[in-house]
């Protein structure tokens, strides 16, 4: 019996019900024990019908089978190289994955790369914000300074304006080639879904801190770093910093009105090398406390980076400053290129912006180079 059939003898059994009850009503009297019996007999029946319905409402649906993301990933990505030809990499958002929903893709799960890209980013330990798959161009309107006035009585006060202005991220393309070799293709499903995920991650890490923290243009068509403007008017220090003049960084920036949130905070960018004249020179001399002890100095956290230029100290507010990614990872696996070396390559783009809310919130001090 369909279900439509089913229905259509559940809607008969019922008018026949109502028929006996409508005769006994209309006769004002009960129904007879051989009605009753009747009556029963249509009543079970409905019943029987209806329990159909609810047993097959709560029989569980076959699902679609379920599989482990970094298992699709190692399977196809090793059906591509026996098939000699490029394959598109999907960078998805949802956990979900179906056998049949990749059959012909190579996934990475977008959160996995966020995860393994975010703790290696200088921008996290400062406090930068950064936004992830970005639609549109983000803006932050900006309200210019207006200044209030004494006056007397009677004296007309001068009219003040408002300039209402905005800051706009701008995309520009970030790409990335890495390799791997393809006896790595050979390691486990988990393990290899992990080294590409940490190698994409890595990449795009290194080159934002680069740029983040660079006193100059990385490239003509990267973004701006916090510290390009800054590094224009640098504050001179002594060969070796003084204490005096690590604060006197902070002092440069508190002096533009800097406002902070309650999770903002500063911190200091230096290098291995000046890290090291921190560590070895004291506050004042014949102390034992030195101007850098631990990862703090004048009370803010220091973060140490090569990129940073060595006769260089940069300090800011990092809260004033926002990366912007936008939209998805495009990746693209390619294991024909590198085959004369035993290698596979992965080819990556993305929009990614660094936006500077106040550039007056960061500054540069450094060494006078000697001619």
């Amino acid at each position: 019996m369909t279900e439509k059939e089913r229905l259509d003898k559940i809607a008969e059994l019922k008018s026949q019900m109502r028929s006996m009850l409508d005769t006994a009503v209309k006769e004002e009297r009960d129904m007879n024990d051989s009605e009753q019996e009747t009556f029963d007999k249509l009543d079970s029946e409905v019943r029987m019908h209806m329990n159909f319905f609810r047993a097959n409402e709560m029989t569980p649906t076959v699902k679609t089978e379920e599989r482990k993301i970094h298992d699709i990933f190692g399977e196809n990505l090793r059906n591509a190289v026996t098939n000699g030809g490029k394959a598109k990499i999907e960078v998805r958002t949802n956990v979900n994955i179906d056998s049949t929903d990749v059959a012909d893709t190579i996934p990475v799960l977008f959160q996995d790369v966020i995860d393994a890209l975010t703790p290696a980013l200088i921008i996290e330990k400062a406090g930068s914000k950064m936004l992830f798959n970005v639609q549109g161009q983000p803006t932050w309107p900006t309200v210019g300074d207006v200044e209030a006035s004494w006056a007397g009585e009677n004296v007309s006060l001068v009219d003040k304006d408002i300039n209402f202005d905005a800051i706009r991220a701008t995309p520009h393309r970030m790409g990335l080639k890495i390799k791997v070799s393809r006896r790595a293709l050979n390691q486990s499903n988990l393990n290899l879904y992990n080294l590409v995920v940490n190698k994409i991650a890595r990449s795009f890490a290194a080159l934002l801190n680069k740029t983040m923290v660079s006193l100059t243009a990385v490239a003509q068509d990267a973004p701006t770093g916090v510290f390009v403007a800054a590094a224009l008017d640098a504050v001179p220090l002594s060969a070796t910093p003084t204490f005096k003049e690590v604060v006197s960084l902070e002092t440069e920036v508190m002096a533009h009105n800097i406002e902070l949130d309650a999770d903002g905070f500063g911190a200091y960018i230096i290098s291995t090398a000046m890290r090291g004249k921190l560590k070895t020179t004291p506050i004042e001399a014949g102390e034992t406390k030195m101007i850098l002890e631990g990862d703090l100095m004048n009370g803010y956290p220091v973060i140490v980076s090569n990129y940073m230029d060595a006769n260089s100290i940069g300090f800011g507010f990092f809260e004033y400053s926002v990366v912007s990614q936008f939209g998805d990872f495009n990746l693209i696996f390619d294991p024909i290129t590198g085959a004369g070396e035993n290698e596979v390559k992965f080819v990556g783009n993305t929009e990614v912006d660094i936006t500077l809310l106040r550039p007056e919130a960061f500054v540069i001090g450094q060494i006078p180079q000697t001619t």
